[in-house]
């Protein structure tokens, strides 16, 4: 829960970006408009020991199952959700979530895909979007669609190396057309560690 708490105190990220996006839209003349914002799901780690006790009945759940994560990724995007309503963000709106991990790791579980496509499910009954943000090629980069995604942005990665040239990223471009993905794209100095600046560009 460090990581909600952290999400939605006071002063600080959402909050923070609240009181920008409301200082923007005033100089800019915008009304009766509110900024999209996306949290992330994290991933629920099969793991032995008891995880909490998320339903407040004095009973240890599990993480182990498919049956057990999924009830705790409920759990936390109504945690979040309720949250998030409760702040009275009033330049904001809660567009969806996207999944933590940037591959889909199959050798993981046996249930990997099922638990992605039912949260999906899930997400989508409440009018939210799942999104899903592969590295380069990382498994599930060609049919996140079919796994019930909403929508897909690859990373090229070319930031974080002393090599890139920028015919590559006109490449990887073209490459993003065979398969309905977006692009982020991390604008920094070349071979810099720390992106100064994450952007959604259409192919």
């Amino acid at each position: 829960l460090l990581y909600l708490e952290n999400t939605f105190t006071e002063g600080i990220n959402t909050d923070a970006l609240n009181t920008v996006v409301g200082e923007v839209y005033g100089n800019l003349g915008i009304k009766n408009k509110k900024f999209t914002v996306y949290f992330t799901l994290p991933y629920p780690t099969v793991i032995d020991e008891p995880f909490g006790d998320i339903n407040g009945d004095g009973h240890q759940n599990y993480c182990r199952t498919l049956e057990e994560r999924l009830a705790i990724i409920k759990w936390f995007t109504d945690l979040t959700y309720t949250t998030f309503t409760s702040g009275n963000y009033t330049n904001l709106k809660l567009g969806g979530f996207y999944w933590y991990r940037e591959s889909l790791d199959y050798y993981e579980t046996d249930h990997e895909a099922e638990l992605v496509k039912q949260t999906s499910e899930y997400l989508k009954k409440k009018k939210l979007a799942f999104l899903f943000d592969p590295f380069f090629l990382s498994v599930g980069f060609d049919h996140w669609e079919s796994l019930g995604f909403s929508a897909a942005v690859m990373q090229p990665h070319l930031v974080f190396r002393d090599y890139y040239q920028r015919e590559m990223l006109g490449e990887f471009l073209r490459f993003l057309q065979g398969v309905g993905e977006e692009l982020l794209r991390h604008l920094g100095d070349r071979g810099e560690a720390q992106p100064a600046l994450a952007a959604t560009v259409h192919h």
